[in-house]
């Protein structure tokens, strides 16, 4: 397995937090997880209707549902939704996040804390 690609994570990172996109997440741990690393702007969707979903965004979303069947079926079925709203969402990162960790949940993202919370520490220094 090909370990994390610190400078396309940076990347997501930077563009999510500046432009300060919702990200959409599936549950509570996934949330957790993306908050220790200073995403701030975060949903976790598990248990809610599409209808209370779109109420609570404000802006253009990254769907960041698990990458396996499930997440994926989840992603496109909340995209279809939130593009009939009129809702800009954003592929684009979520492919680059996918392709900067290479995990099937997001949780799994916990595997990656001690590289990056040094390296974010520093990155927030320097591109600040």
């Amino acid at each position: 397995m090909r370990g994390l690609n610190k400078e396309l994570f940076f990347e997501f990172w930077e563009e999510c937090n500046k432009m300060n996109y919702c990200i959409i997440v599936e549950g509570k741990r996934d949330k957790s997880v993306l908050k220790k690393v200073g995403f701030r702007n975060l949903l976790a969707i598990n248990g809610k209707s599409l209808k209370e979903i779109a109420k609570q965004i404000k802006g253009e979303v990254v769907i960041l549902t698990d990458f396996d069947k499930e997440g994926k079926e989840k992603a496109r079925k909340l995209k279809k939704y939130l593009v009939k709203l009129g809702i800009r969402v954003n592929d684009r990162l979520r492919k680059k996040f996918a392709e900067s960790c290479r995990i099937r949940k997001i949780e799994e993202f916990k595997r990656y804390l001690k590289e990056v919370l040094p390296l974010l520490k520093f990155y927030k220094s320097v591109r600040f």
